[in-house]
């Protein structure tokens, strides 16, 4: 059985705090449409099943994992073994050991953060970016943060952010296995209505779509087109 998942399908795997329990696990995801679940990285790739998660979990099409899932705790060791071998052979073994690899780095703590890159807007700048909410400020003023007053150009530049509810969010981008030349951060404006329908949260893991306007010379900002939460 060949591998289906590793650097080819864009497989990205990010280190986060279960919301329901309080575990550290680990979401593995890729652009064939998987997302799993990890209490740990590598053999027998144990996927995380609280009471909650478990409760509230959809087949997903990494593996046989969904099988993993729905019948694990009915079935003798031997059977769950094999299994597991399935998930296991699921996944590139140099992309599982990657992420191992990172994991264990990401468990010693850093010295500083400067490897952080901030990504700054420039007017109608775009791109669509995969990361953890480091920050959330459910209200948040753009107009302070562009620097212009109401009534003014810039305020026409920024559209429907200019008339409605703002929060505004920090995500930061690096996943596990990639060069942390990637791990870039993303600070922008959503409407706060799609926070609160979303019940976004810090540590959240989002896909967004973003614009740079620049309402003012000097202060630049991204708002957000779409924001949609995966974990």
């Amino acid at each position: 059985m060949a591998a289906r998942h590793g650097w080819w399908c864009n497989s990205k795997t990010y280190p986060l705090i279960c919301k329901y329990c309080g575990s550290k696990i680990f979401h593995m995801s890729c652009d064939c449409g998987s997302s799993v679940l990890f209490d740990e990285l590598g053999w027998p790739w144990p996927r995380h099943q609280c009471a909650e998660t478990a409760s509230r979990s959809t087949l997903s099409r990494l593996g046989q994992e969904d099988l993993h899932n729905s019948i694990l705790g009915r079935i003798d060791e031997i059977a769950a073994d094999a299994i597991a071998r399935l998930i296991d052979r699921g996944i590139d073994r140099e992309y599982g050991a990657a992420i191992q690899k990172a994991a264990n780095t990401e468990k010693r703590p850093r010295k500083q953060s400067s490897w952080i890159a901030k990504q700054d807007p420039y007017h109608d700048a775009r791109t669509a970016e995969r990361g953890i909410v480091m920050e959330l400020i459910r209200e948040a003023d753009i107009f302070k943060k562009a620097n212009i007053d109401a009534g003014s150009l810039g305020m026409a530049l920024l559209g429907e952010f200019a008339r409605e509810r703002l929060a505004q969010i920090t995500i930061h981008t690096g996943a596990l296995a990639e060069n942390e030349m990637d791990n870039c951060s993303f600070t922008f404006f959503v409407a706060a209505n799609v926070v609160r329908e979303l019940n976004l949260t810090k540590g959240s893991l989002v896909t967004v779509e973003l614009r740079g306007i620049v309402a003012s010379s000097r202060f630049p900002v991204w708002v957000c087109d779409q924001l949609i939460k995966l974990v």
